[in-house]
């Protein structure tokens, strides 16, 4: 009766316990429940160990503070005990040997001991645990490997040995793990790898062996007993070469990854045998160009060929190829051929093309042209400056209404088009992170906030400008949608500082860096999510520029400070309103002033073109004048056809008998103009006098110069001589 009582006693802590971890992992709180009563319901080392159940119910171990020494306290532990994980934090490592030490706990069946400095296996160290199907020894010292490490491990499916030292392993060391499937070698110091190494792994699918310094390629040898293999990893392994027949003896391979090693070129039939393959890694190598054939035939779900050296893609890449998720991000592409993505439009759903020099119009002929036909759900253009790009047009993503997922990150944008957000109704995930934002505008935000499908923004590394009028509203924004959860979740109250706007700050469960205010100065370095609503800085600019195109005028000094009127007119030019008032005065100026010369140039293109009316005008005036000038000086002569006229003084070379005809002329043309003149002095009025015309002549060599004074009107002095018959008449006057 005492041991059915102590039996039943039992039976209801566990199924509390039990109880009590499924309703925790309902609530989403911790996975693990420390034993009541300080270990009643099973023996628990609680001085170094926490003890409780998993999310499985099995009983678990946890030993994670760190300085451990030997012994490990396995006595201490329930015989129960199915998981144990002795672990320490990277300050505080434990130091640690281990032996057969574990036969007590017959049924444990995951056993991880890391970062201990466990300088060796052991012999037999592991022999009785014919449940255990986990051994993790990884971040330790181990530096060799034996045959007998692994002794009564018939169980084991999953062990783990990377980061260690291992220099060098047997042939057929682990012939004793014949349920062994996963294997990880990673991390550690091999060179080589001997023929028959797998020897006994018959079941194995996946082999971890990357970042291992090997001095030669992969030879076929190794791999003649682990033809089951679906994943090989061999990453940062020095290779250079792919041996056609080594993959020939891997016909189930599924997932390739031979990323960051050093191939330059890829066979066409490179991997023609693997029929099966989905998932080829061939990102960070040397690869150059991608010709047609290499990939023929295949039916790949995921194609990386990330930061190698492509500067184009042959046209005929892709024909006979069915790719789901492609990675040409980070090579040199400069161009791409209008329909080289053609051949996908069925089967392409994922596109990452970042980190290329490639411009807007490429983008647009090859991918987003609806003739292409692309139905792309995740589209990837981070680090292409298309926010400068003369060429971008905010409809181009127009065609592509079911994209969910888009990465604009460090796309130069200063200002979130909001065409863009509005022709992707359904995205879920848009990454604005490392552009230079300075704030979202009221209609950048109505835009996401139509977004009903959206639940993740990034919007790190952006200079958030964080005044009242500017973050102001994208702070309540980020209050309720549902797509910034992540950034306050994500923040935890990390503080920065303005210089480390790009820092990476990303926690347990993936959230990316928080996104921070650069100014003004006294909330610089405070992360968004716990800026004060009500205790912002003041505005320093009209609110009504927020719904400008682009962002409102930032000031240059802190609230407070004296500026300089450049200072202030530069501040008034960086507003783009301000500077649109100022362009368009400038234009009507220039218009004014281009008025203004077209009408003056009207007005010299009419004078010059009745400038033949006008001559006309003129010799009739001179007619006219001619006309009254002999009523005025009446030639005496005239029968003899003499009449006066100007010469110049190189007709002064005439006979001398001419200049006394001209004295007699001149005698009787001013006795005529006397007469005149005393005729018209009576009809003119009192205060006019006419005075008499004294003449002054003079000789010299023939010429005669005179002065005549008549009416009040003094003629200029001139040189007359007397002209023959047979020159061309001009009058005097």
């Amino acid at each position: 009766m005492v041991a059915s009582g102590i039996d039943l006693r039992v039976f209801v802590i566990i199924s509390v316990m039990a109880v009590t971890s499924f309703s925790l992992l309902a609530v989403g709180g911790s996975l693990e429940v420390p034993a009541s009563n300080n270990g009643e319901a099973f023996n628990c080392p609680v001085e170094v160990c926490r003890c409780g159940l998993d999310p499985r119910g099995r009983v678990k171990v946890v030993c994670d503070r760190g300085d451990l020494g030997d012994p490990i306290p396995i006595r201490t532990m329930d015989p129960l005990t199915e998981v144990l994980i002795i672990a320490a934090p990277d300050d505080k490592p434990n130091s640690l040997t281990i032996g057969p030490i574990f036969q007590s706990l017959a049924k444990l069946e995951q056993l991880k001991i890391i970062n201990s400095f466990v300088p060796a296996i052991g012999k037999h160290s592991f022999w009785g645990l014919r449940s255990l199907r986990t051994l993790d020894l990884s971040l330790n010292n181990i530096s060799a490997l034996v045959e007998s490490n692994f002794r009564g491990l018939i169980s084991l499916e999953d062990l783990r040995l990377d980061g260690n030292i291992i220099d060098s392993i047997p042939s057929a060391a682990f012939r004793h793990l014949p349920a062994l499937k996963r294997l990880s070698l990673a991390g550690n110091r091999l060179s080589e790898f001997v023929p028959r190494l797998f020897y006994g792994l018959h079941r194995l699918e996946e082999l971890e062996l990357s970042d291992n310094p090997l001095l030669q390629d992969l030879e076929p040898e190794v791999f003649r007993d682990v033809r089951l293999l679906r994943a090989l990893r061999c990453r940062r392994c020095g290779l250079t070469y792919i041996n056609p027949l080594l993959l020939h003896l891997l016909p189930d391979i599924v997932t390739l990854d031979l990323g960051d090693n050093n191939f330059h070129y890829l066979d066409k039939n490179a991997f023609g045998d693997l029929l099966k393959l989905r998932h080829l890694h061939l990102d960070g190598n040397q690869v150059t160009v991608l010709t047609s054939g290499v990939l023929t035939g295949h039916n790949l779900t995921t194609l990386s060929l990330a930061r190698n050296k492509m500067m184009t893609l042959d046209p005929a890449s892709f024909i006979n190829v069915s790719i789901t998720e492609l990675d040409l991000s980070y090579n040199r592409l400069q161009s791409l051929d209008p329909f080289v993505f053609l051949p996908l439009n069925q089967s392409l759903r994922n596109l990452k093309i970042g980190g290329n020099p490639l411009q807007v119009s490429h983008l647009w002929s090859s991918i987003l042209s609806p003739r292409i036909q692309l139905n792309l759900s995740q589209f990837d253009v981070a680090d292409i400056p298309i926010g400068r790009d003369q060429h971008f047009q905010t409809d181009l993503f127009s065609f592509h209404h079911g994209m969910r997922s888009l990465n604009l990150s460090g796309t130069s944008f200063n200002y979130l088009p909001v065409e863009v957000i509005r022709s992707l109704p359904s995205l879920r995930e848009l990454d604005l992170s490392y552009n230079k934002l300075s704030s979202l505008t009221d209609l950048s935000l109505s835009a996401l906030s139509a977004l009903q499908s959206l639940r993740r923004i990034y919007l790190h590394g952006n200079p958030w400008y964080c005044d009242a009028c500017v973050i102001g509203p994208m702070l309540k924004w980020l209050d309720i949608s549902p797509a910034s959860r992540h950034i306050k979740d994500g923040c935890r109250g990390l503080k920065t500082n303005a210089g480390n706007l790009t820092a990476d700050y990303i926690d347990d469960d993936g959230a990316q860096p928080c996104p921070i205010c650069q100014d003004p100065p006294a909330v610089a370095g405070v992360e968004l999510p716990r800026l004060d609503h009500v205790n912002l800085p003041t505005c320093n600019y009209p609110p009504m520029l927020i719904d400008s195109q682009g962002l409102p005028s930032k000031p240059a000094t802190a609230a407070g400070a004296t500026l300089t009127p450049m200072g202030r007119f530069v501040i008034f030019l960086e507003n783009p309103l301000y500077l649109a008032l100022v362009c368009g005065v400038g234009v009507l100026a220039v218009a004014a002033v281009c008025a203004a010369f077209a009408v003056v140039s009207r007005h010299a293109a009419s004078y010059y073109t009745n400038e033949e009316k006008r001559n006309k005008i003129g010799q009739m005036a001179d007619s006219r004048a001619s006309e009254e000038s002999e009523d005025l000086f009446p030639l005496t002569a005239r029968g003899q056809r003499h009449r006066g006229r100007i010469v110049t003084k190189d007709e002064s070379s005439n006979k001398g008998n001419r200049s006394d005809q001209l004295k007699n002329v001149i005698e009787i043309e001013s006795q005529q103009l006397s007469k005149n003149n005393n005729g018209r002095a009576k009809s003119d009025t009192a205060s006019e006098q006419v005075l008499p015309s004294p003449i002054t002549r003079a000789s010299n060599n023939g010429a005669v110069t005179i002065s005549v004074t008549s009416r009040g009107v003094n003629c200029p002095v001139i040189n007359a001589y007397p002209l023959s018959t047979d020159h061309h008449e001009r009058s005097l006057f």
